[in-house]
């Protein structure tokens, strides 16, 4: 079955990549985020699985190589420098890591997903309408996982389940909805980057708009669906920041979702009986979700604590994936009790108890950097590209913000945002010439 399923998409993606090699990246994108993560060639011992992303990737490598020439010799990487400096700073925890070989496979796997993932999907952008493209994909990738969540709510059927080999849903996931995610929150993640750009799509023609308008409620239903307090959030934050930056146009639609959900809540209270129910649990400290909110937070004093005992720990953490493998009990201040640590669902803490003061710093400097490049960039967009690079921005404060409810394990997140960095820089360059809708050429 693994040879099945590798054949079925790998196979595909090299015919265009090597056929068409800019419409290969746009499939690249999409199945780098549609996929699962799940391990689909196990190879044993202490060799590295490979995972669809995995395979992918190195497939995109090649074609890069071969078939992405550059005629003027003139093409280059916006900031790659930066992404180089944090590679490098990075360096820094393997030295004091309790764990090397684990932290060398997740600094590898770090180095690979940002770093030399921006490096090729930057070199295959070179037109505001190839940006266009690749955040088409992304957004098109993220609706096929939302029609996956929701058939999978209503019937029972997930095709990871089914066909992936080796793969057992764990039995505290029995009951949740994940698609083609590890866990539902990520899930939830993905669908509140996605209603964004979503949204932004909708601009198109009358034929594409409705597909989009569709395409919007399935990707909320689909956040709703993750039943997480997080991804509601940041769902809600993208709207905001897709109202203040999109347009009037967009503005204007951004009311009519607002108006979409209220009628939905009115002809189904039971969603709003859970909306009001999970926020006063959240504000009970004595409720489960009470708890696992102040876990969250809790989780700073933790790692903060634990890095303190040493001035290397304090600089330079425990090593990546250090979390991973470290089991210890804490004492919880909201009651008292002391309990064995389970989770780390903060990213941010993670990133601190790992890589230490300087790997947080170099983390937070790092997407603070590129967030506020895309936001300068705005200046220098055609009206036409307005929507699309706001809900880039929309889709990285999603992602930003939930960081601090969950660890960003899911590879497709990684990828996904990377990409929509690359496009977003690409579409503040200007220059763009006269042609159609930047998404309709994609699949053909």
């Amino acid at each position: 079955m693994s040879y099945f399923l590798i054949a079925l998409f790998i196979g595909p993606l090299a015919w265009r990549l090597f056929t068409n090699y800019k419409q290969g990246v746009c499939w690249a994108v999409f199945l780098l985020t549609a996929l699962t993560a799940n391990p689909v060639l196990v190879t044993g011992g202490n060799l590295p699985n490979f995972n669809f992303q995995r395979l992918i990737l190195i497939v995109l490598i090649i074609a890069a190589l071969i078939k992405n020439k550059n005629p003027d010799g003139k093409r280059t990487v916006q900031f790659m420098g930066v992404l180089l400096l944090y590679a490098a700073v990075n360096l820094l925890p393997l030295l004091f890591s309790i764990d090397l070989i684990m932290s060398i496979k997740a600094y590898l796997a770090m180095t690979i997903e940002i770093v030399l993932f921006y490096f090729v999907i930057s070199t295959s952008i070179d037109t505001p309408q190839e940006a266009g493209r690749v955040v088409f994909a992304g957004a098109l990738a993220l609706l096929a996982v939302a029609v996956i969540a929701v058939i999978e709510r209503y019937t029972g059927f997930n095709p990871v389940d089914a066909f992936m080999p080796g793969y057992l849903r764990k039995p505290q996931y029995v009951d949740d909805v994940l698609s083609t995610f590890p866990h539902r929150i990520l899930l939830g993640t993905a669908m509140a980057m996605g209603w964004p750009l979503a949204l932004a799509f909708a601009q198109a023609g009358r034929k594409q708009r409705w597909l989009w308008w569709l395409g919007i409620c399935v990707l909320l239903l689909s956040c709703y669906l993750s039943f997480s307090r997080g991804p509601w959030i940041a769902a809600m934050l993208g709207g905001i920041i897709m109202f203040l930056f999109a347009g009037k146009a967009v503005r204007r639609q951004t009311m009519i979702v607002i108006v979409l959900i209220a009628v939905a809540l009115f002809l189904r209270p039971g969603v709003w009986d859970t909306l009001t129910t999970r926020a006063q649990e959240t504000a009970d400290v004595n409720s489960f979700k009470g708890q696992t909110y102040q876990y969250r937070w809790e989780l700073w004093g933790i790692a903060w604590e634990k890095i303190s005992h040493s001035s290397t720990r304090f600089l330079f953490g425990f090593g990546q994936g250090a979390t991973e493998v470290m089991t210890f009990d804490a004492v919880m201040s909201y009651t008292g009790e002391t309990t064995k640590l389970w989770s780390w669902d903060n990213h941010y803490a993670a990133t601190l108890m790992e890589n230490g003061l300087v790997g947080l710093a170099a983390f937070i400097a790092l997407y603070s950097f590129f967030l506020l490049k895309l936001f300068i960039v705005r200046h220098a967009l055609a009206e036409q590209d307005r929507a699309i690079h706001a809900s880039i921005l929309a889709s990285m404060t999603a992602m930003l913000f939930m960081m601090t409810n969950v660890a960003m394990f899911a590879p497709q997140l990684n990828y996904l945002v990377w990409a929509l960095i690359a496009a977003g820089l690409r579409l503040g360059a200007g220059n763009r010439r006269q042609e159609g809708q930047s998404g309709a050429t994609i699949i053909a």
